[in-house]
């Protein structure tokens, strides 16, 4: 027996989080910025699907956020307007904290991320990371070749408290006292353990044999003879 396909309902709503002030569409959204959920007759925008659901009927033009962030689907923060009001541009900064949830420590953007850093369309329409958007919002521009970094080591937190500017050396470096650089044989691209490390650096055996028998570059076994490469391996 073939199993029923789940309700339209079911299958919108598990894709929402609705922890904050806003309900966040956790699905995938279109170049624009806006939550889409997929339907037999194509896609449609979440908020919309969202107001039919709520609603029991389709819009008469266009469904819009009053709130501000393209991928909320609260009920209570979605208005039925003319299409020219739905083309209206609202302020990024007053889009940007309706997706926010602010915790008594950090202050996490719950819109859309890309590897576990916030992701949000400012005013000219790119794609920025949400901790730097953030950070601009109260110091002003970032310098050119400055990173904004985490104190908190929370990749979502936007709270301004927990950020600050440093060079890649300074982002490099935090990486690595928080244990967050995978480095020797963690490292997906490594040939080696650090066994064969300690091995190769006690051998007295030519680089040369060294590197066919451990099927290497010389360049390599000649590095890590060297100490300039597995540094951490005692």
């Amino acid at each position: 027996m073939v199993a029923k396909a789940r309700n339209i309902s079911d299958r919108f709503w598990e894709k929402v989080d609705k922890r904050g002030d806003c309900w966040v569409w956790q699905g995938f959204s279109n170049p624009h910025g806006y939550g889409m959920f997929r339907t037999r007759n194509g896609n449609v925008k979440a908020h919309v699907m969202a107001f039919v659901l709520s609603e029991g009927r389709e819009p008469n033009e266009a469904v819009k956020q009053i709130c501000g962030n393209l991928l909320c689907v609260y009920p209570g923060h979605l208005r039925e307007v003319s299409l020219s009001e739905s083309r209206k541009r609202r302020d990024p900064v007053e889009r940007f904290w309706p997706q926010v949830e602010k915790t008594e420590a950090c202050w996490l953007f719950r819109g859309t991320s890309n590897k576990g850093y916030g992701s949000f369309r400012d005013g000219r329409g790119q794609n920025v990371q949400a901790h730097r958007f953030s950070w601009e919002i109260y110091n002003g521009p970032i310098p050119e070749g400055l990173f904004v970094l985490h104190r908190c080591d929370i990749r979502n937190c936007v709270n301004p408290g927990h950020l600050f500017l440093g060079t890649q050396l300074d982002n490099m470096k935090d990486a690595s006292e928080k244990g967050r650089l995978r480095r020797g044989s963690n490292h997906p691209n490594s040939k080696l353990i650090e066994a064969e490390v300690r091995a190769i650096r006690q051998s007295s055996a030519s680089q040369r044999t060294l590197a066919v028998s451990y099927g290497v570059d010389q360049a390599l076994i000649s590095g890590i003879k060297a100490g300039k490469l597995w540094k951490h391996v005692a």
